[in-house]
């Protein structure tokens, strides 16, 4: 069977010291010279401190430094792109540069890859190293999620795409809002790989309470349409309510309910599908590490 060639994306801002930490270990986990690295610098204000690199394992890797701050979910958006229309690849592989996504799973990615053209390989995430307040919000997040949506999303950034997978996540404008959700939502047919969520290299964790909010309400933004239908539902049925017992309380739901399609209306003007011609517009410059 003839060997595929895999790239792996890592969004980066800042965490130098976990990249290269990363880096290492990915290059003592894989066997065969196949795998190539593309860094998305996404305008760190740090500089890296380790310019040398030598690895065994790993075939290349390049670091393109965007000209501004993006976000992760952008900066992995950019990389998609670029890799689709400048790069040699059968798969991709993305990941968080921090650590908490466990690079032992790159073996089980690969494991998986098959002759199926239409494949998104997501790691589902079974445990999380947080704190029991924000697995709480978490929870309460994708509960919301499945009332209005119907599906439980429990992956994220982690996960194995195929070229043609990546070819659809490109068509979806929704991708430069929230890459995990798109992938949801786009035609890729999508297996589950379960996976734990491990702790970071260094330092505390990035994802206050506030961005998380923000990053549950961007998903909320790719299914907007849905999400309006029941809503609108919804709050027909709380105005007959009202109407039946005229109590004032009884305008809360509505309210609510009113204000998540204020939040999300403005959260969708986030998305752009225009971006993709943009995206050399943005870049910096491009390095090699290795």
């Amino acid at each position: 069977m003839q060997t595929k060639k895999i790239y792996v994306l890592i969004p980066l801002y800042n965490d130098w010291l976990s990249l290269n930490k990363l880096l290492r270990a990915i290059d003592k986990i894989i066997k065969k010279k196949n795998i190539n690295i593309l860094i998305i610098n996404d305008c760190s204000t740090e500089k890296n401190k380790n310019s040398k690199h030598q690895f065994k394992n790993i075939k290349s890797v390049e670091v393109i430094d965007l000209k501004r701050n993006l976000g992760h979910d952008r900066a992995i958006a950019v990389g998609l792109n670029i890799l689709y229309k400048k790069k040699l690849f059968d798969y991709v592989i993305t990941m968080d540069s921090d650590g908490e996504d466990n690079p032992k799973y790159i073996k089980s990615f690969i494991e998986k890859i098959n002759e199926d053209k239409n494949v998104a390989i997501v790691a589902k995430r079974n445990k999380r190293s947080v704190n029991l307040v924000f697995s709480i919000l978490y929870f309460l997040h994708l509960v919301i999620l499945f009332i209005f949506v119907g599906k439980w999303i429990n992956f994220g950034g982690y996960n194995c795409l195929s070229k043609f997978a990546v070819k659809n996540l490109l068509k979806e404008k929704t991708l430069w809002g929230n890459y995990s959700a798109t992938i949801a939502i786009s035609k890729s047919k999508i297996k589950f790989l379960n996976t734990n969520r491990d702790k970071r290299y260094y330092g505390p964790s990035q994802m206050s309470y506030f961005k998380l909010f923000l990053h549950s309400l961007s998903i909320l933004t790719v299914f907007k349409k849905k999400i309006f239908y029941k809503i609108a539902v919804l709050i027909s049925v709380n105005f007959l309510i009202i109407l039946l017992y005229n109590n004032l309380i009884l305008y809360i739901p509505a309210i609510v309910l009113l204000i998540l399609t204020l939040l999300i209306l403005i959260m969708s003007v986030r998305e752009n599908i225009s971006w993709r011609h943009q995206v050399t517009k943005n870049i910096f410059s491009v390095n090699k590490l290795f």
